[in-house]
Order: structure tokens, then sequence, then C-alpha cells
């Protein structure tokens, strides 16, 4: 196969992988995100966030229950620069993160920005990320929603369309 076609479908398989995190944090799917890591239990941490290092089982874990009480979560991927050499490849990719809590009967957003710092690696399952940083650059919090919003227009649905996409 041509060299740059090669590195052109490595570099979308690995866009793939990220996409695939973002939209399973959103949708507290366990198995989604832990499908992006290469050792999803391994005993030595390879995923970084501030105070936090650890496994990305523990990470799931971590994330997974503050995330439980939001009313919803949407995260952004944005610009991705991907160096690949051979079987293994580093990214760094910036993200927009919103997550929209009830505070005390007032829906609260805090607004993130920053960028997963990845390693990841190809083996038999595809590309998979190896170890991830996460830098957080700015974090903000206000209003959520237009005056008058209602806890509904928040809520993750267990009905959300998207779920029909099984192929996913």
């Amino acid at each position: 196969m041509d060299e740059k076609l090669a590195r052109t479908i490595d570099d979308l398989e690995i866009r793939q992988v990220l996409a695939r995190y973002c939209r399973g944090v959103d949708r507290l799917d366990e198995a989604s995100v832990l499908s992006c890591f290469q050792s999803p239990s391994l005993a030595e941490p390879c995923v970084f966030c501030g105070p936090f290092s650890g496994s990305p089982r523990d990470w799931v874990d971590y994330v997974f229950a503050r995330m439980r009480t939001d009313l919803l979560t949407t995260h952004h991927l944005c610009q991705s620069v991907i160096a690949i050499e051979g079987d293994e490849a580093e990214a760094e990719s910036y993200f927009l993160a919103r997550h929209v809590y009830d505070d005390n009967g007032a829906f609260t957003v805090m607004r993130v920005a920053g960028r997963y710092g990845d390693r990841l690696v190809r083996g038999c399952g595809g590309w998979k990320i190896s170890r991830r940083t996460v830098f957080m650059d700015l974090r903000e919090y206000g209003p959520a929603g237009a005056p008058g919003a209602t806890r509904d227009e928040f809520v993750r649905r267990p009905d959300d369309p998207s779920h029909l996409l099984t192929w996913l």
C-alpha cells in the first residue's frame, strides 16, 4: 500500500478512537470508553489528570461517579495533531466539554477547555491509547440554559435516538 495512503488510514483510525472515547464518556458507556485503551485494568497508572493517576478502569470509576449526577455532558474534539511512527503514535487533541448540573435548584454549567496528550499503539485490536494525560487549560462556571429552563431540557435520555445507531 502507498505510504501516504497507509498514514492517512492510520490517522483516521486514531481519530475514531479519540471520538469514540468522547461519545462513550457523554453516554456513560464504560465499555466504549474502556475499549479505547490498550490495557483497561493495568496495575500501573497510565491516565493522568490533575491529582488523579490510575488505570483506565480507575479513571472511568472516578469520572463516572461525578458525571452520574450531571444532567447532561457534551465533549467536543477540536483539532488534533498526530505523529505516527510505525505501530506507535502521539496525539495532542484540544477539547471543549460542558457539564450541566443542578446546583440546589439552579442549573449550572461547567465549561472546560483542555487537551488530551495521548500515546497510542497499534495491536491486533487496532489503535489504542496506551497513556493519556489530560491538560486542563480553562474551567469556568455559569448559569445553564435560557431563563426559565426546565430540568427536562438537560436530562440524559435513555431514549436518545443515537442509541438506535447500534453499529457504532
